[in-house]
């Protein structure tokens, strides 16, 4: 029999049965995109709300709502408004600090309007010719504050570079020197005046200067400043007119000398007088004086030389006396490097010679290796860190050098070109340059590369350098 027929559920098909799939419907993502939207507004209008201040100047000088305001040449915010004050005597002008510069608003800020502006220190605000007016602002280091008083031009220490030497005057009267007035060494501008007023107790004239860091080193202990502004007419059997540049001709000026014979550095603060005119010898002052970058005791580590004694028996006219000399010597690996006369005693030494160095005493048995041109090395074992051999070189010509040797004195500058080789090879120092004979035995250090390539002898009628020899170098 048929199980179909006997089975009903056999016949009976199954039937699907059809449902709506659950899905994201895009009406979702336009709600959802609009509120990421406004969120990233919100945050870009929080981040930009930065601080609002304000800022009187006496003159407009063509700013308008969007300009920007500067420092170091970054835009740190944006002018929002600008209207004259509820008195109609200035331009107030409403200021939208970005929250990474608010910190530019404390008191002693300095804000001004950069504009083309010619004057005897040359053309400000080029950019603005073209372009349109912005602010400028120098922070201050006061607390915070929101309403400031703009200047109606660029403050003269705008741009100081960090380095400087800043330096009191005093003088008699203020004649016509301005702030902005130039600082004049041998009439090449090296400086500048940051203010001018009366003293605190009013008995003088102050006279607020800065010198820039290229030329910091010629300010001295011992320098002569003097009042430079106008024109100095001399009348005789002919006439001649002076004047140290047309800057100061204009706004005044200050010029400086420094003596040959150089005194110490100077530090921020140091008071000098100024004299009304300048002497005329100190216009003849010719010192060595390292400018426009690091003196090389800061560029390569500088040798100490120590003191030295020769002490020997000699006699003469029938008489025994003590003869003595002083020098500085190098201490090098193959010994004392000095000059001849320091380590070798007198021909006609009696008794055996000492050399006193760094407190100890030594009997002179070995003869020294005497260099040609007045240079000797003694094979001597003093127990001394040696200057190092590699940084002894044999010069081929004159060179730029620095003197080292008491270590309490400041290096002393040499050039070149005031040296005049003879016919032995030394190189003759120009008269006056070096006066003192305590500089005897000094070593010679080149600015090139900081080797010591020559040794001072003092003990002549002229200075003269005695260059290093090639059997000196030799092991």
């Amino acid at each position: 029999m048929n199980d179909a027929l006997t089975n009903p559920d056999l016949n009976t098909l199954p039937r699907a049965t059809v449902g709506r799939r659950k899905s994201l419907s895009w009406w979702w993502v336009l709600p959802l995109f609009a509120f990421i939207l406004v969120g990233w507004v919100l945050w870009l209008s929080f981040a930009r709300a930065g601080l609002s201040v304000v800022v009187v100047f006496p003159q407009g000088h063509g700013l308008a709502v969007g300009s920007d305001l500067r420092h170091r040449g970054i835009q740190v915010g944006v002018v929002e408004g600008i209207g004259l004050s509820e008195d109609t005597q200035g331009v107030e002008v409403r200021l939208r600090l970005f929250r990474s510069a608010q910190h530019l608003a404390r008191e002693g800020s300095l804000f001004w309007i950069v504009r083309p502006q010619l004057s005897t220190a040359g053309v400000m605000g080029l950019d603005t010719v073209i372009g349109a007016r912005y602010l400028a602002v120098i922070p201050g280091e006061g607390p915070p504050l929101r309403h400031f008083h703009g200047l109606d031009m660029a403050p003269v220490l705008a741009d100081l570079q960090p380095g400087g030497l800043e330096i009191l005057l005093e003088a008699d009267r203020q004649g016509s020197l301005q702030p902005g007035a130039p600082v004049l060494y041998r009439q090449v501008r090296v400086g500048r005046v940051l203010s001018v007023g009366l003293a605190p107790d009013s008995s003088a004239v102050t006279v607020r200067a800065y010198i820039e860091p290229a030329y910091r080193n010629l300010v001295r202990h011992n320098s002569r400043f003097w009042n430079a502004s106008g024109i100095s007419i001399d009348i005789g059997l002919g006439a001649s007119i002076e004047v140290e540049s047309l800057a100061s001709l204009l706004i005044g000026g200050i010029a400086f000398a420094t003596p040959t014979q150089a005194g110490n550095e100077v530090v921020a603060g140091h008071r000098f007088p100024l004299a009304p005119r300048g002497e005329d010898h100190w216009r003849s002052w010719r010192p060595s004086l390292l400018v426009g970058e690091p003196l090389a005791e800061h560029l390569y580590p500088l040798p100490i030389l120590q003191r030295s004694e020769l002490h020997w028996q000699q006699t003469s006219w029938a008489r025994r006396r003590e003869h003595s000399r002083r020098g500085w010597v190098l201490v090098v690996e193959a010994g004392l490097l000095g000059c001849a006369n320091s380590l070798v005693p007198a021909a006609a030494a009696e008794h055996p010679a000492t050399l006193e160095i760094a407190g100890k005493s030594f009997p002179l048995h070995a003869d020294p290796i005497v260099i040609t041109d007045g240079l000797a090395l003694l094979p001597l074992a003093s127990g001394i860190r040696p200057w190092p051999q590699q940084r002894l070189r044999v010069p081929n010509d004159p060179e730029n050098i620095i003197l080292v040797a008491d270590p309490s004195l400041p290096p002393v500058l040499v050039s070149s070109a005031r040296m005049e080789p003879d016919s032995a090879g030394a190189w003759v120092l120009e008269r006056g340059l070096i006066k003192d004979h305590d500089w005897h035995g000094a070593a010679a250090i080149s600015l090139a590369d900081g080797a010591v390539v020559a040794i001072l002898d003092s003990s002549g009628w002229r200075p003269r350098l005695l260059p290093l020899r090639r059997n000196l170098l030799e092991d």
